[in-house]
């Protein structure tokens, strides 16, 4: 049994190595993944991923949340290739939206 699926941050996949890491030592580590995706018999993508909302807390009040609101999302995703059912690519992106006058920093 896996463990559940890791935060995702922008280091997280730095313990793991191209050309040595294999897709079990990944999932050991990182959980079971967001999606998983086989391009053929050999090669196998994992990608997990985060996503955040945060509300500037004013925006509930009665009135007052009128002139409070605000709201900043963020997604972060990280992809695993493997070949063979070793490691050989590793891409992290991520994006963050702001929506509001006074969204969260």
């Amino acid at each position: 049994m896996h463990p559940p699926p890791a935060h995702v941050e922008r280091n997280v996949g730095d313990q793991f190595q191209e050309g040595k890491t294999t897709c079990d030592e990944v999932r050991s580590v990182m959980g079971k993944p967001t999606s998983e995706t086989d391009i053929d018999k050999d090669k196998t993508v994992l990608c997990y991923g985060n996503h955040e909302t945060e509300i500037n807390p004013a925006a509930m009040i009665p009135l007052v949340g009128l002139f409070f609101t605000g709201a900043k999302s963020e997604s972060r995703i990280l992809c695993f290739t493997f070949e063979n059912n070793v490691l050989t690519d590793k891409k992290y992106t991520s994006h963050t939206a702001r929506a509001g006058l006074n969204a969260p920093e």
